[in-house]
């Protein structure tokens, strides 16, 4: 059986050189789905990540992830240079946690949402349906 991150590999390997999501918008919701976050952009998508953990920097909410699984985090030269936007909340209040995923869900240059939702936790369907 394959896991996560084996597959992740596959994907690459056969895609090596073509850009296939170049130009798509990609939302990822929750720290389990970081691992994708490498291969999207390396496959040509932007994409913005929303975590909402009880971590206070974003900095530690990385380590944490490496700590805790098997996936890789999110390279930081990602972040660094702006191809992943990163949305970290601790511990806020509900009306906060809307507000933010909703701005993780909508891209600032053209106010459009995304072409694909990544979600580990089924927030997005739930603010999608809200």
């Amino acid at each position: 059986m394959m896991n996560d991150e084996s597959v992740l590999q596959l994907l690459m390997h056969q895609l090596h050189g073509k850009i296939p999501l170049r130009g798509s918008k990609v939302g990822v919701i929750g720290l389990g789905c970081v691992s994708v976050v490498n291969t999207l952009v390396a496959l040509g998508a932007s994409v913005r990540v929303f975590i909402s953990s009880k971590h206070p920097t974003l900095q530690q909410v990385v380590a944490a992830s490496a700590a805790s699984s098997s996936s890789l985090p999110i390279h930081p030269n990602l972040i660094e240079s702006g191809q992943v936007h990163v949305i970290h909340c601790q511990d806020t209040a509900i009306d906060e946690f809307w507000f933010w995923l909703s701005e993780t869900l909508t891209w600032a240059q053209d106010g459009s949402g995304p072409d694909f939702i990544i979600d580990q936790s089924d927030s997005s369907m739930l603010l999608i349906h809200r």
